[in-house]
């Protein structure tokens, strides 16, 4: 088996319409969860994935997509925008691999934040086993509590 991380083309259709097919089949879980099934990603469409001006890493084994990070730089901080994986793939490490590639390419910025469903348990876990703290918690209007997490890396 071929195992490989690299940053993609979202702009490519083919690769947008792979990236939200897994997107959204990643996702709905989320939604199931927490009992929200308004989740900005499960609303996107592949326009809107080609037009996004954030950076993609994708977990690729044999050169199928499994896992996607996607993040956005804003100054001196990564905004991680969306880390999911596929269904079928969860826990099998493809998340933390993605997270530590993330931090060694772009390893002179020193903090990440990320923001997740406060009910989403298992993605509450995952960022703070990756040493993430609960920085804020957001209401929402609906609702929704979202919780923003950042970690600051040491030199």
């Amino acid at each position: 088996m071929n195992e490989k991380i690299e940053t993609i083309n979202i702009q490519e259709v083919k690769i947008a319409n792979e990236i939200l097919g897994l997107q959204k089949a990643s996702y709905k879980l989320e939604a199931e969860l927490i009992n929200y099934y308004e989740l900005p990603p499960l609303k996107e469409t592949v326009e809107d994935l080609i037009n996004s001006k954030e950076l993609f890493l994708a977990y690729k084994l044999d050169n199928a997509i499994y896992g996607i990070l996607s993040f956005e730089i804003l100054n001196d901080t990564i905004d991680i925008c969306k880390l999911f994986v596929s269904p079928n793939y969860i826990n099998k490490g493809i998340g933390s691999k993605l997270l530590k590639k993330l931090e060694a390419e772009y390893n002179n910025i020193k903090i990440f934040i990320v923001q997740t469903g406060l009910k989403n348990t298992s993605g509450m876990n995952f960022y703070k086993k990756h040493n993430f703290n609960l920085i804020q918690v957001i209401k929402m209007s609906d609702g929704l509590e979202i919780a923003k997490l950042q970690k600051i890396l040491i030199c």
